[in-house]
């Protein structure tokens, strides 16, 4: 961290896995313990303007739609996300954390979807313009657990996107394919266990995150 360009961070993993809070923690740390003072907390999809909008439609509209609809209105959001958002914010060298990246849409559309995973990562590099997470980080939890976190936030006036409620198959399906892709990573990861208290999630991945990039444990 600390040079020119910035420093670009993306959790990723499970719906109900606790990513979007830890994503929150993370940039509270970074900011309270003077690591940086510039940090941009956004999301998939819906970090942008048109990307609320897409968001709407992709997640919570009652419409049918059809898959390869929904891959390419996931990347053109993301490619509206990284021009209007996160490219700029590294340009004047601030930190970015961002809750979901490219790795949920070759998961989610992709092998989910059906949609050839060769075509999704072609369609997905255009969209994110080259631009890369300079750490991924993926919260692992059991399937089950985050089945029942879903169907509580279903069941509470949170608004459920069409994935909470889904059946448990799916939430297996979506951690295989996560685990597989963790596989073929060769680029900056940290796999964190996302089970225990919310506390105890956030100091392990304080702890993994400083010891891959400050030597500190």
């Amino acid at each position: 961290m600390g040079t020119k360009r910035g420093f670009f961070i993306a959790f990723d993993g499970l719906d109900g896995c606790g990513k979007s809070t830890q994503a929150k923690l993370l940039a509270s740390y970074l900011v309270e313990n003077s690591y940086s003072k510039d940090v941009v907390l956004t999301f998939e999809p819906g970090g942008s303007p048109i990307g609320k909008i897409i968001r709407q439609i992709t997640l919570y509209s009652d419409l049918p739609i059809n898959m390869t609809t929904e891959l390419l209105l996931m990347l053109a959001e993301r490619s509206e996300h990284i021009s209007t958002v996160i490219s700029p914010s590294l340009v004047d060298g601030k930190i970015v954390i961002c809750d979901r990246f490219s790795e949920s849409t070759i998961v989610y559309q992709g092998v989910m979807g059906g949609i050839d995973l060769q075509l999704v990562a072609m369609l997905d590099n255009v969209a994110r313009k080259s631009i890369w997470p300079d750490m991924y980080i993926y919260l692992d939890i059991p399937e089950e657990v985050a089945w029942q976190r879903a169907l509580q936030r279903s069941n509470q006036t949170v608004a459920a996107s069409k994935y909470d409620v889904t059946d448990i198959s799916f939430f297996k399906g979506v951690r295989d394919a996560f685990i597989n892709e963790w596989k073929n990573h060769h680029r900056p990861l940290l796999i964190v266990d996302g089970t225990g208290s919310i506390e105890e999630v956030h100091k392990r991945i304080v702890k993994k995150f400083l010891g891959k990039f400050y030597g500190t444990n």
